[in-house]
């Protein structure tokens, strides 16, 4: 089960500076335009210990010559991540 947003910045604000490290295994760009969709595989650890792993998926647009990040959303498991 996943945190409540109050939950899940309460995590994060009372972790260790340092200790949550998601660390990002492949990454997938799309473009077309001033449209573009990234999509990146991520193993994430508290500490030296593993958490979970997932696919993080970002949706950007170019405004004014910069890219912004409009929309992320992102999945979790804790199976079949390490093999």
């Amino acid at each position: 089960m996943r945190p409540t947003s109050n939950g899940f910045i309460e995590s994060v604000a009372g972790s260790e500076p340092g200790t949550l490290i998601e660390e990002i295994l492949y990454i997938s760009v799309n473009v077309d335009g001033d449209l573009a969709t990234a999509w990146m595989d991520y193993h994430f650890y508290r500490g030296v210990e593993f958490s979970h792993c997932g696919v993080n998926s970002m949706n950007l647009i170019r405004k004014a010559g910069e890219w912004k990040i409009f929309s992320i959303v992102d999945t979790r498991r804790t199976e079949g991540c390490l093999d």
